[in-house]
């Protein structure tokens, strides 16, 4: 199973382009509670590294995931960052829903890449804005 696989290429209707979109226009992110979805996303170059090492070991299942948990908040908050503009949030009470895989490095090996380089290299990289923050 593969845990919110993200970088250069994505689909645009995919979750990260869609959260980039939203900072980028500065429209409100939605979250359960304060933070929102809490999920560890994969880079897509450790997505494909983890693919080739399962595939190596032979049969089983796997979860494909990321080095570190974060929630929607956190990825806003970076994005923000990233593009120069400010996040606008918009909290629901309720719980903060969780979707984290658990990881076997000892099999698909240790994920290189962190959420905040991810997202930067993504973003600025992808050319999906340049390092003035805009398109």
């Amino acid at each position: 199973c593969y845990f919110m696989v993200y970088g250069p290429g994505q689909d645009e209707r995919m979750m990260f382009p869609s959260l980039l979109r939203r900072v980028q226009n500065q429209q409100p992110l939605s979250l359960e509670g304060d933070a929102g979805l809490h999920f560890n996303p994969t880079y897509v170059s450790d997505a494909a590294a983890a693919t080739v090492a399962a595939l190596a070991a032979g049969s089983g299942a796997y979860d494909v995931c990321g080095p570190e948990t974060v929630s929607i908040r956190d990825v806003g908050v970076r994005l923000g960052e990233i593009t120069g503009r400010q996040p606008v949030f918009e909290s629901r009470p309720g719980p903060e829903p969780y979707l984290v895989g658990t990881c076997i490095p000892q099999v698909l090996g240790t994920p290189e890449v962190n959420p905040s380089e991810g997202m930067r290299r993504w973003v600025t990289e992808g050319g999906l804005v340049t390092v003035d923050g805009h398109k």
